[in-house]
């Protein structure tokens, strides 16, 4: 065997995952078409799980030094495959949730094919090496979404809030791909690689249609109208979905972005961050304040926790310093699945729309009541809660960089996050208004107790998320 053949194979071997995954959103495709709805219902439940271990395990066997597959099209990194180690099993618990709970049993087998469809479209985005692979990865995941979105709930208000997704989405499309084209003016090709720090005025602009395209995935403002419209519309569980896991991996995906921008020695990015991330925290501190509505309330709370982890995308001139804004997401999202798990066993009791559906709480569902107090102050980042410590690291970041602007409207968004925490948190012990049936709710106490245990667990575990982060992170070339 030659040398050219054995490079290959070894190439090959690294794309294992990518290729798995690929194989296994056709392999369900045809299985759905020759069985049908009924028998595909049956076997995918069962077969969806199996598939998404191993596509965790291939990821997972691989640990090595930055290596380009084929022609450049993929980076296989350390940062890559963690990222890949982190979707596959993320979506393994998902899928192995969904085919054992009662309640998802009578979804469409299709439900299975989007989620590997929108699994295939995160991991090809984290290992794009080039903007032309990064803008497939994205409108694949943007195409997959509304899929998943039209698969329960088909009402007409949905579907017109889809179609607004959609086109809005097509345009930043365009946005993306004539950023794509003034990038190439001036590099003559799509390599992330090739952005160097003397670029001209054209390539700039480029660039900032580019990570304005990813932003908007990231519902950052002024790209943020789509997510408060959809979260509206949306169950419970697709505001989780946009809340907490589309969120994370897009910011994963901006963050191999800026990391290569970083090892090339380009800052001139600063300037846009600091605009995009003052403006989602003024909309995320303020709007809140009048919002009785949970779903609008979270959507506009999202807004402004994703403007507060631009600071560090604003001020960084590191790639190790761009770890602060993965740290700052997961101390967010922790709590935030906490209080979604408290407010879904509400609703499987009552139904559960604004804050005012709640007040009284601690009356009727103790247990419960506690757990969302506690999950929006940590959400908040109250302290002793993985918040409080996450944003600590990113004040330190801006001190050092001396960016006190930027400081002082963090500071105010954060004490403004505690005001209107505290605002809502008062109508749970507020006296009670409406009669509960408290039986079955006294029953899911355990989900409580479970929700607070994984946020007192979440601060011990920090220094090793932080840690973790910095090895891979600073490995992207």
């Amino acid at each position: 065997m030659s040398a050219n053949d054995i490079e290959f194979f070894d190439k090959l071997s690294y794309s294992a995952p990518y290729l798995f995954v690929g194989l296994c959103l056709i392999a369900l495709f045809v299985i759905k078409i020759i069985l049908g709805e009924e028998h595909s219902k049956k076997i995918f439940p069962r077969l969806a799980p199996i598939m998404c271990s191993c596509g965790f395990l291939l990821s997972f066997i691989h640990y090595s030094d930055t290596k380009a597959l084929f022609a450049k099209i993929f980076t296989y990194s350390p940062f890559s495959q963690a990222a890949s180690c982190f979707v596959l099993f993320t979506a393994s618990v998902l899928v192995l949730i969904i085919s054992l709970l009662k309640r998802y049993r009578a979804l469409p087998s299709v439900l299975y094919i989007v989620i590997f469809g929108l699994i295939l479209s995160i991991i090809v985005s984290l290992s794009a090496n080039n903007f032309l692979m990064l803008f497939i990865g994205l409108e694949g995941y943007t195409l997959f979404v509304c899929f998943l979105l039209l698969v329960k709930r088909n009402d007409q208000e949905k579907r017109l809030s889809v179609a607004r997704f959609l086109i809005t989405s097509s345009v930043m499309a365009a946005v993306f791909l004539y950023g794509m084209s003034l990038y190439y003016s001036d590099f003559a090709g799509f390599m992330l690689a090739d952005v160097k720090i003397d670029g001209h005025i054209t390539s700039i602009i480029g660039m900032f249609l580019i990570l304005s395209a990813i932003l908007f995935k990231m519902a950052a403002v002024p790209f943020h109208s789509w997510a408060i419209d959809l979260y509206e519309k949306s169950s419970l569980a697709m505001v989780f979905f946009f809340d907490a896991v589309s969120k994370f991996f897009m910011m994963l995906i901006l963050t191999n972005v800026c990391a290569i921008l970083l090892h090339n020695g380009v800052f001139y990015h600063h300037a846009f961050f600091t605009v995009v991330s003052v403006l989602s925290m003024v909309v995320g501190c303020v709007m809140p304040l009048h919002q009785k509505n949970i779903k609008k309330f979270l959507a506009y709370m999202s807004v402004g926790h994703v403007g507060f982890a631009l600071t560090v995308f604003a001020t960084a001139k590191s790639q190790y310093s761009l770890r602060f804004a993965i740290t700052y997401l997961i101390s967010y999202i922790i709590p935030y699945v906490c209080f979604f798990s408290s407010i879904r066993a509400l609703k499987n009791v009552a139904k559960i729309e604004t804050f005012r559906d709640i007040q009284g709480g601690v009356h009727s569902f103790p247990m419960i009541a506690y757990s969302i107090v506690i999950s929006l102050f940590a959400m908040a980042g109250f302290p002793p809660f993985i918040g409080f410590v996450a944003k600590i690291d990113i004040f330190k970041l801006l001190i050092v960089n001396k960016n006190w602007w930027l400081l002082v409207i963090s500071c105010f968004y954060t004490l403004l996050c505690v005001v209107y925490t505290t605002k809502y948190s008062k109508f749970i012990f507020d006296k009670k208004q409406r009669g509960q049936e408290t039986k079955e709710i006294h029953a899911k106490t355990t989900t409580a107790i479970i929700s607070m245990s994984c946020l007192i667990i979440s601060i011990l575990a920090y220094p090793m998320i932080d840690n973790f982060l910095y090895k891979i992170i600073g490995a992207i070339k």
